[in-house]
C-alpha cells in the first residue's frame, strides 16, 4: 500500500553552509541539457525592465560581501552581488527577478531563504548572525513574514513530534504506545489545520503555493477483498497526486527541489508502473498541464527528456524516443537551436529502430562455411540474438556464461544466434576463437561481405556484447541486458 506521510517532509529549507560548494553561473553537468544554456536567460531578456531593491540587515555578520542566488529545479544560480557595511547590504538589481525562492548566502557559512514577488519592487528584513531563521523580520513583504511564521511553527511543532516518537519507541506498554499515537496524531492535525487556514487566508501568495503542496489527499473509504481496497486506494492517490499542487505554477520551479520537482519524479517512479506506455502516459500528462505556461512546460519536458535519456532501466529509451519524436521533431521545443535538435533526431533515429516491442529488423549474416542465414529465418520460439567480438573482454567472460544458458534452455525453445562483428580481414578471428573455445553449439554467423548486413547501423553497435531476447515473431521482449540475467528474464517470459 501507498502511504502518503505529510509530516516526513519539512518545510522548503535548502541550506547551503558554504556559498561555494553550492552556487554557481552555470551547474557543471555533462550531458545534454537542451535549455541549459537558456536557464537564466531571463535576466538578459528582462534588463533594464525595472529595479528591485532587497535591504538587508544582519546583525553581527563582518563579512563584506552578500550573495542573491535564484534557485531553479533544484540548482543554485548567482543572480546578483552585494558590498556588506557593518552587516547591511542591498541587492538592488537592474534585472527584474521573476517571482519564486532565492538564497540569500553570507560567507563563508551562513544562508537562508527569501521570496521574491515580481510585482513587489522593494521590501527589507533585518536579523541576527547567531539565529538568523529565529529573528528574521521583514518589511514590505507580507509572504515573507508568513513563511517564516510557519517555519518556525512547523519547526516547534516537528520538535513536539521527534519527543513523542522517541518516548514511543522506549515504550513496551501497548497502552502507553496508543496514548502516545494519539498524541502524535493531534499534533499532526494541528499542522494540518494550519496549512489549510494558511493557504485560505493568502490562496495568492508563493507561501500559500508551496505549503499547499504539503497537504494531504483524503482517500475514501473502499469495500472489498484486501487487494482490491489497496489496488483503489492506489488508483485513487494517482489520480488525485496532483489535486494541490499546481505543476504549472512557474513559482514552485524557482523553489526547492522538494517542493515540485521531486514530488513530478514521486509521481513519475513510485505512482506510474514502470513500464514504457505507462511512463509516456505520465510524461504526456504532465506536459499537457504544463503547456501553457512556457516557463513550467520547458523545465519539465527537458528534465524529462534527461532522465529517461540517462535511464539505465532497460526500455527507458522508449520514452526519451516518444519525448523527441513527438515534442522535439515536431516543433513543441522551439528554443532547442538547429543543430542541437538535429543531434537529438539523429541518436533517435539510430536507436529508435529496436525499441522493445517492435520486430528487430532482419539481416543476412554468413554460417562458416559461407551461407547465408537470416534472423526471421529462425524459427524458434524464443531467440537469443548476441552481436559479439573475439577481442572483447566483455565478451569473453560471458560467453562461457552463455554457454550453461544454452545448455539449461536449448531444449525449452530456446535458440542463440551469435553474430560476430568483425568484418573483412579481422573477420577470420571470429571463427578462430570459436574453435579455440569450441562453441559451436548453437548458430554461429559473421558478415562476411564487408558490412553488407548493415548491423551496427540497424542495431546501433558501438560495444559488444549486446544481447537481444525475441519472441517467435522476433519482436523484442528485452536488450541491453547481461548474459548473467537471461535464465531469470526467460523464466519470466516463459509460459508456465
Amino acid at each position: 500500500m501507498i502511504n502518503f506521510e505529510p509530516f516526513e517532509i519539512s518545510p522548503y529549507r535548502q541550506k547551503i553552509m558554504m556559498y561555494h560548494s553550492g552556487i554557481s553561473f552555470r551547474p557543471v553537468v555533462k550531458r545534454l541539457l537542451i535549455t541549459c544554456v537558456a536557464v537564466i536567460t531571463f535576466m538578459h531578456a528582462h534588463a533594464d525592465a525595472g529595479v528591485l531593491k532587497i535591504s538587508g540587515l544582519i546583525s553581527g555578520y563582518t563579512g563584506s560581501e552578500a550573495f542573491l542566488a535564484m534557485m531553479y529545479g533544484g540548482n543554485q544560480y548567482v543572480v546578483d552581488t552585494a558590498q556588506a557595511v557593518n552587516g547591511g547590504f542591498v541587492f538592488e538589481s537592474n534585472y527584474k527577478l521573476q517571482s519564486g525562492v532565492y538564497l540569500v548566502v553570507l560567507p563563508p557559512a551562513n544562508s537562508f531563504l527569501i521570496l521574491v514577488d515580481q510585482d513587489i519592487p522593494a521590501f527589507s528584513f533585518k536579523g541576527d548572525i547567531r539565529d538568523i531563521d529565529g529573528t528574521l523580520q521583514f518589511e514590505g513583504s507580507a509572504d515573507n513574514t508568513a513563511y517564516y511564521d510557519y517555519y518556525r511553527f512547523f519547526e516547534t511543532k516537528k520538535s513536539s513530534l521527534d519527543q513523542i516518537k522517541k518516548e514511543y519507541d522506549a515504550k513496551g506498554n501497548e497502552a502507553d504506545k496508543v496514548e502516545l499515537m494519539s498524541r502524535m496524531q493531534a499534533v499532526k492535525k494541528e499542522i494540518v489545520a494550519y496549512q489549510m487556514a494558511l493557504v485560505a487566508k493568502s490562496p495568492g501568495s508563493l507561501t500559500a503555493a508551496m505549503v499547499k503542496c504539503e497537504l494531504p489527499v483524503d482517500v475514501p473509504v473502499f469495500d472489498g477483498s484486501p487487494e482490491e481496497i489497496n489496488l483503489r486506494k492506489y488508483m485513487y492517490q494517482k489520480a488525485h497526486y496532483f489535486d494541490n499542487v499546481d505543476i504549472a505554477d512557474e513559482r514552485l520551479i524557482r523553489a526547492p527541489k522538494n517542493v515540485l520537482v521531486d514530488r513530478v519524479h514521486f509521481y513519475l517512479d513510485n505512482l506510474t508502473p514502470q513500464h514504457p506506455d505507462s511512463i509516456i502516459a505520465s510524461v504526456d500528462y504532465i506536459l499537457a498541464k504544463t503547456e501553457k505556461t512556457p516557463v513550467s512546460y520547458r523545465f519539465f519536458l527537458t528534465d524529462m527528456f534527461n532522465k529517461y535519456r540517462e535511464a539505465k532501466s532497460i526500455g527507458m529509451d522508449a520514452v526519451y524516443v516518444h519525448i523527441a519524436e513527438q515534442y522535439i521533431a515536431k516543433g513543441k521545443a522551439p528554443w532547442i537551436e538547429d543543430k542541437e535538435k538535429s543531434d537529438v533526431l539523429a541518436a533517435v533515429a539510430r536507436i529508435s529502430p529496436t525499441l522493445i516491442g517492435k520486430q528487430a529488423p532482419d539481416f543476412t549474416v554468413q554460417l562458416e562455411g559461407g551461407k547465408d542465414i537470416s534472423l526471421h529465418s529462425i524459427s524458434s520460439p524464443y531467440t537469443v540474438l548476441v552481436f559479439w567480438s573475439p577481442n572483447c573482454a566483455h565478451c569473453q567472460q560471458a560467453i562461457p556464461v552463455l554457454g550453461d544458458f544454452y545448455t539449461a534452455w536449448k531444449d525449452k525453445g530456446v535458440e542463440v544466434f551469435a553474430v560476430c562483428t568483425k568484418l573483412n580481414e579481422d573477420e577470420k578471428n571470429c571463427w578462430d576463437y570459436l574453435d579455440k573455445n569450441n562453441l559451436h553449439t548453437w548458430i554461429n554467423a559473421s558478415d562476411q561481405m564487408g558490412g553488407a548486413s548493415t548491423i551496427h547501423s540497424q542495431y546501433y553497435i558501438t560495444t559488444t556484447p549486446k544481447i537481444f531476447v525475441l519472441d517467435r515473431n522476433k519482436k523484442i521482449l528485452a536488450k541491453d541486458l547481461g548474459v548473467e540475467h537471461l535464465d531469470e528474464v526467460m523464466k519470466r517470459l516463459m509460459p508456465k
